[in-house]
């Protein structure tokens, strides 16, 4: 039974048991033990609905709890991969705006190369499914939500953010695994479509993020509770993904690639 409908019932029932004390208050003057009995059924009728009543209010407490971290736990799942698809928009506008000056002036490409590495490290990037498995084959997650329209917008995000792996993320890696390396020369920088593909990754970046708050509006969430959700998470931090000083190396590699030219050079005079 519905919290409401006890509620309605306990109500209903105490008037009643009201009514028939108020009407017979004259009637129960000459006979005690009527009075005792109905005063007993009265305090009776109070003990019940107060019990049943406590019950209920705990139980839709317990309800809205599991509704709510459920909630936050998939909305922390979409802001993990927005947080990536930003980062990729960063590196491919990068390396879009460094493709446009290379092919300008190909005589500074060896000086702007190594903006190209955190575009290349795309290629890694991945995405957890245990969120996405969780609610795509749970049934008990659409009861606790309960919910269409979050259940919806949550389909329509991993199902989006699939066709944005796979237009985006997987385009690069596949190139990667080709062997084309933009780091080597001119030709192997050319053989990359960056502004289109700068500008698919900022299209799902605008739909995932559109998703992601219609779901926040729907299940009345606020910014800083995802905030401290997101904090006492016991998650894989995946927002600090920077290289790790990879760009000091690519430097320090480059430079010795060039050693070795010269010594190869020298060495066949």
């Amino acid at each position: 039974m519905k919290n409401s409908s006890i509620k309605q019932f306990g109500l209903s029932f105490l008037a009643v048991i009201t009514s028939i004390i108020s009407f017979n208050f004259a009637f129960m003057k000459n006979r005690p033990g009527l009075k005792q009995f109905l005063l007993s059924l009265l305090a009776t009728t109070i003990s019940i609905i107060l019990t049943f009543g406590i019950s209920s209010i705990l139980e839709h407490r317990k309800n809205e709890a599991a509704k709510k971290g459920l909630a936050m736990t998939i909305i922390y799942d979409m802001d993990q991969t927005i947080e990536k698809a930003r980062q990729a928009d960063s590196a491919l506008r990068i390396a879009s705006k460094t493709q446009m000056e290379i092919i300008k002036n190909p005589d500074v490409y060896d000086s702007l190369r190594t903006k190209f590495v955190d575009a290349l490290l795309l290629s890694s990037t991945d995405f957890s499914l245990i969120t996405q498995n969780i609610f795509s084959s749970n049934i008990e997650t659409f009861s606790t939500i309960g919910n269409v329209n979050f259940i919806n917008n949550v389909a329509s995000f991993y199902q989006y953010r699939s066709l944005y792996k796979t237009q985006v993320i997987d385009v690069m890696k596949n190139r990667f695994d080709e062997g084309t390396n933009l780091l080597i020369s001119v030709d192997g920088l050319l053989s990359y479509d960056f502004p289109t593909l700068f500008f698919d990754n900022a299209l799902w970046l605008n739909v995932l993020t559109d998703l992601r708050n219609n779901c926040v509006k729907i299940m009345k969430l606020s910014e800083e509770d995802i905030r401290e959700f997101s904090k006492q998470t016991e998650l894989l931090d995946l927002k600090d993904t920077s290289n790790n000083g990879l760009d000091e190396l690519m430097e320090e590699m480059f430079e010795a690639q060039e050693i070795l030219k010269e010594a190869r050079a020298k060495n066949k005079k």
